[in-house]
């Protein structure tokens, strides 16, 4: 049996040399190939799916976060090759909404078991996404954050004071879904694919992410109190806060461009977004 493990060396703060030799140790005599792939940041994808196209595995491993999890999906979308993720990133969103386990001994050994879910994946303006993407502050944090030389939590942390302070204010978006036309005011516009941030923050409670729907989350004000209770798991009850629409297909018109990120990413600011889901697209070991 031939294994890929795809590690990005720097995502985080875990040490990677600790979390292979435990690896190494867990396969034992059981895969007579483990193979690894390192990304770089520079031409990852192109380089992966050259890889892929020579060689074939049973199984791919994902060490690192989000990001490293979402190249891998770009090369196995619609395969029945699994994808085993061992979640060492800043932020590791889809695996904290799986509930995959954060130590490296339990995530590895659910990464190497017999137990997948296929999950769907949304198209945001032809873009990959697995998890939460969204429009406003918290996208301009992770542009604040992406900046900064402060790793880990920290830097979220470091990030997130310059973005406050910097806020712009609510602004409409329209919106056109499958079986309705809006509009609404606020500062952020989440499009969820699943229930939780990488943080725990519950901001879609009734999400399931292979029902074939996507929830678009409406922020509308900037409530700390409200902000706690989600960080603590727990849901809002509050319309003034956050609504939530749930659809298949939908529109986004912004009345001026937005910082707009996609599972962690940056990808700068947009005018409009166009939202798509794929059902049952990825399997997923849990």
């Amino acid at each position: 049996m031939a294994i890929l493990l795809i590690l990005n060396p720097i995502s985080g703060d875990i040490n990677k040399s600790y979390f292979l030799k435990v690896l190494k140790n867990k396969l034992g005599k059981k895969v007579k190939t483990l193979n690894i792939f390192k990304t770089t940041g520079k031409n990852d994808l192109e380089h992966l799916k050259r890889h892929f196209q020579d060689h074939t595995y049973k199984k791919v491993l994902v060490a690192g976060g989000d990001g490293t999890v979402k190249l891998a999906a770009e090369c196995l979308m619609n395969t029945s090759i699994p994808i085993g993720i061992i979640p060492l990133g800043s932020a590791n969103g889809l695996a904290t909404d799986l509930e995959l386990p954060t130590s490296i001994n339990s995530s590895i050994d659910i990464a190497l078991g017999e137990n997948a879910r296929k999950i769907d994946a949304m198209f945001l303006n032809e873009n990959l996404g697995l998890h939460i993407s969204d429009l406003g502050i918290n996208a301009s944090l992770i542009k604040t954050y992406e900046q900064s030389s402060v790793r880990g939590k920290l830097g979220y942390i470091f990030a997130g004071i310059p973005t406050l302070l910097n806020n712009k204010n609510p602004q409409n978006f329209s919106i056109e879904t499958n079986d309705q036309k809006l509009t609404r005011r606020g500062i952020m516009l989440g499009i969820a694919n699943s229930r939780r941030y990488g943080t725990g923050a519950l901001v879609n409670p009734e999400g399931i992410i292979d029902d074939g729907y996507f929830e678009l989350l409406i922020f509308k004000e900037l409530n700390v109190k409200e902000i706690i209770k989600t960080l603590r798991g727990e849901k809002s009850h509050n319309s003034s806060f956050l609504e939530i629409i749930s659809c298949q297909q939908a529109k986004i018109y912004c009345e001026t461009p937005i910082d707009f990120q996609i599972d962690g990413e940056y990808l700068g600011e947009v005018s409009s977004v166009e939202i798509k889901i794929k059902q049952k697209a990825l399997n997923i070991m849990i």
